[in-house]
């Protein structure tokens, strides 16, 4: 027997179900997403026979530089970065010239600003000798 309801509530289980389906095929709008910090040569803890002349920190994105964007420390506690730092590879890479020479562990503290504008900081060290 035809029922005018039961006829309603198929069709409006089949829309729902259409409509779940369109939604789980749809793809995803882009997030406002800040830089993440890719890599870093020297890498975190690596060990070194020699200081090196330069640090660099890779972004996933460009970012943009702040005040004292890299600053680092040698194993005396005393700053050894030389100059402002530079950003290169489409403004992806941020480079820091380092004049060192002592053995010991060395401290990068970085500071970037994201293309939506969200400030971010982070550290990492390595070790010559």
């Amino acid at each position: 027997m035809f029922h005018p309801l039961r006829r309603a509530g198929t069709r409006l289980a089949v829309a729902l179900g259409v409509a779940a389906l369109a939604l789980a095929a749809a793809p995803a709008a882009p997030a406002g997403a800040h830089a993440t910090l890719i890599g870093t040569s020297p890498t975190a803890d690596e060990v070194l026979d020699a200081v090196p002349d330069q640090v660099e920190m890779r972004f996933d994105e460009p970012v943009e530089t702040v005040d004292e964007a890299v600053r680092v420390f040698g194993p005396d506690g005393e700053r050894v970065d030389a100059g402002e730092a530079e950003l290169t590879e489409g403004d992806a890479t941020l480079v820091a010239a380092v004049e060192g020479d002592q053995q010991g562990t060395y401290t990068v503290a970085w500071r970037v600003t994201s293309e939506d504008s969200h400030t971010l900081n982070a550290s990492f060290v390595f070790h010559v000798g």
